[in-house]
């Protein structure tokens, strides 16, 4: 029930409320999509360091249970074995947040809103009635200190309803936007 409780909490932060001040979508660009796919790398390198094969995942095995592997190896590290716990939640947030990307229309963007600014999923536009605005990063940064092992898995469990309201999509689309092919 706490994960639950949670995951309303964070959500209606940036969904159910609406935050002073206008809000502003900008779309990546793909210099920073390439940086997000390195910063990600530091999931599946602590996920190998643990002795799990990241080639020959089994079938099933999907990302946020890679993610909940990744952050239970760094707890049972030596102290300072251990990368900075900012630096893992940012990859968790960002590797969480482009499997939520790969399952629904959302679109990665930089925010900024009376909330603050940063990288978030984006659905739609700030006019649109179905807007919705996720910010993975964050939720993983608040959530890593204090939620018990297995919390990537639970939380996005609980996000299952919010993400069955929006539409599947069935082809993934390049993050850095279409046209950009630099």
């Amino acid at each position: 029930m706490r994960a639950a409780r949670g995951v309303r909490d964070w959500l209606a932060l940036r969904t159910m409320s609406t935050p002073p001040g206008p809000i502003v979508v900008q779309p990546i660009d793909r210099a920073t999509w390439q940086a997000m796919v390195v910063k990600m790398g530091l999931i599946y390198e602590l996920a190998e360091e643990s002795g799990l094969d990241v080639e020959g995942v089994p079938e099933g095995f999907e990302t946020p249970q890679l993610v909940d592997l990744a952050i239970a190896w760094w707890r049972a590290l030596p102290r300072g074995r251990r990368v900075d716990a900012d630096e893992l939640a940012q990859a968790a947030g960002l590797l969480v947040g482009d499997y939520l990307r790969q399952v629904c229309e959302f679109s990665w963007c930089h925010v900024t809103d009376g909330y603050g600014e940063g990288l978030a999923l984006v659905h739609g536009t700030p006019r649109d009635e179905r807007f919705l605005v996720l910010a993975p990063i964050d939720a993983m940064a608040k959530r890593l200190p204090s939620e018990p092992d297995g919390f990537v898995c639970d939380f996005v469990n609980n996000l299952s309803d919010i993400i069955d309201a929006y539409p599947r999509t069935s082809e993934v689309t390049d993050p850095a936007g279409p046209g950009d092919n630099s």
